[in-house]
């Protein structure tokens, strides 16, 4: 499986024994970026509402696929999206007013949340799920999922008093994989895994 932490705008890939996968016999590790399809900002797969809450603007960072981002202000405002895969990036903006979005994936609000706060300036902001601290009970069985994300207001971490928060939103991105199996045997037991394979 591959997998994002925060701030880091690699991806790690992880065996099904909890290793990290090799990219060659003799490696050790690999960390590279899979290719992925966008879903700019401006692309009619989005949903935003409500009507008039997100406003266009030019992107000041080059982060990852365009030159608009999505920004609003609205408490509750929503962006989502109904795709076909195995993962799920959020490309997004982290500033010094940066909100929080809450996550709605496949309709089960999960615990995991989007921290987009960031007192040091603007930077580029990517999050990847899987993997979730509380996995989807469908995950496994289709690959047609959805997601919202949902401004919550202001982040924990702001400056004490703080009562506006702006989220910045620039794509999503659906990794592509492909899917390969093997069989490792411990004695007599024999496991079957799936990993996946960044193209």
């Amino acid at each position: 499986i591959c997998i994002n932490h925060g701030f880091e705008t690699t991806v790690q890939c992880i065996n099904a024994v909890g290793t990290t996968s090799a990219a060659l016999p003799s490696s050790t590790s690999v960390v590279f970026s899979p290719s992925a399809n966008a879903v700019e900002d401006s692309d009619s797969a989005l949903i935003l509402g409500p009507q008039g809450a997100w406003n266009t603007t030019n992107a000041n960072l080059n982060c990852n696929f365009g030159t608009t981002i999505q920004t609003t202000d609205v408490i509750n405002a929503s962006i989502s999206l109904n795709f076909t895969g195995r993962a799920i990036l959020i490309n997004a903006i982290s500033s010094p007013h940066g909100g929080v979005f809450s996550v709605i994936f496949d309709g089960v609000l999960l615990r995991d949340t989007i921290d987009t706060f960031n007192s040091e300036g603007e930077s580029c902001f990517v999050r990847q799920f899987p993997p979730f601290k509380d996995t989807p009970t469908n995950l496994a069985l289709t690959l047609d999922h959805s997601i919202v994300l949902v401004h919550q207001g202001p982040s924990n971490l702001a400056p004490n008093g703080s009562l506006s928060s702006v989220v910045q939103f620039e794509s999503f991105a659906i990794p592509q994989f492909t899917t390969t199996s093997g069989a490792i045997m411990t004695g007599q037991n024999a496991y079957m895994l799936t990993s996946l394979i960044c193209q």
